[in-house]
């Protein structure tokens, strides 16, 4: 399983501003944004949800959920 914050931080270098908001954000609250839902992560971070959305499947994920649930089941391995 590949872990998701580290690939968050190998791919900040091609992010858009609004990428790299929603990265250092996710970065510096990994233990509470596995929780979040795309809204909530939205409105935290000062974007829209679709930016939410793109932001996850360019990281390769189906969407936020599956990027959380991934975040989830690596925080019970640690």
């Amino acid at each position: 399983m590949t872990n998701v914050y580290k690939k968050i931080a190998e791919n900040r270098s091609s992010m858009s501003k609004s990428h790299l908001k929603i990265a250092d954000y996710i970065l510096e609250n990994q233990n509470i944004v596995p929780f979040f839902t795309v809204g909530k992560l939205a409105k935290m971070v000062g974007v829209g949800d679709a930016t939410v959305f793109r932001f996850a499947t360019k990281l390769g994920y189906s969407g936020i959920t599956n990027c959380n649930s991934i975040c989830k089941a690596q925080s019970k391995l640690n």
